[in-house]
């Protein structure tokens, strides 16, 4: 407990006491993380091996980007996005649960081609290749951090960085 302790608060001072690049490195460490838990849940509990949980990321991203296109509100985009995934995953999933073995994860890996092919090819949703560039930043949405800090994104990365330990945490009990 004392060393989820000490690296809850390393996370949370990251942001002050690192420069752009380890916090950029600890942000990718925390989305592979989520993506790693995911799969233990999956394959570790259920022993069904999947290939298409990149597609769900995918599909929750470009939900998240059109919802702030829309509605510059970053809580409404984080949640628009986990819910457009996570219909995603419930329709996918009720074809996809039925089977087993190697049927499950041939299915699932076709599945995430289908969703890679989408995210590829429907340049007018996706951007295609180039994905969303030049899109604008949302502000975030909820009660409003003081002036000075609102004026560092990093305070934001340093939130994740404490919500993630304590979801992996939680998921463990």
């Amino acid at each position: 407990m004392l060393l989820v302790a000490v690296v809850v608060l390393a996370l949370f001072l990251l942001p002050w006491l690192a420069g752009r690049y380890p916090i950029y490195l600890a942000i990718q460490i925390l989305i592979l993380a989520v993506f790693s838990i995911g799969f233990n849940l999956l394959f570790g509990y259920t022993g069904l091996l999947s290939f298409g949980q990149a597609g769900f990321f995918a599909i929750g991203a470009y939900g998240c980007a059109k919802i702030l296109l829309a509605v510059p509100n970053l809580l409404l985009g984080l949640v628009g996005g986990v819910a457009a995934a996570g219909i995603a995953a419930l329709v996918l999933g009720i074809l996809s649960v039925r089977h087993t073995r190697i049927y499950f994860s041939m299915l699932t890996l076709a599945f995430g081609m289908m969703i890679y092919s989408i995210a590829w090819k429907w340049r007018d949703f996706t951007g295609g290749g180039d994905g969303g560039v030049g899109r604008p930043v949302a502000p975030a949405g909820g009660p409003r951090p003081p002036a000075r800090a609102r004026a560092n994104p990093r305070h934001f990365q340093a939130m994740e960085k404490i919500i993630m330990p304590n979801a992996r945490v939680s998921m463990e009990k």
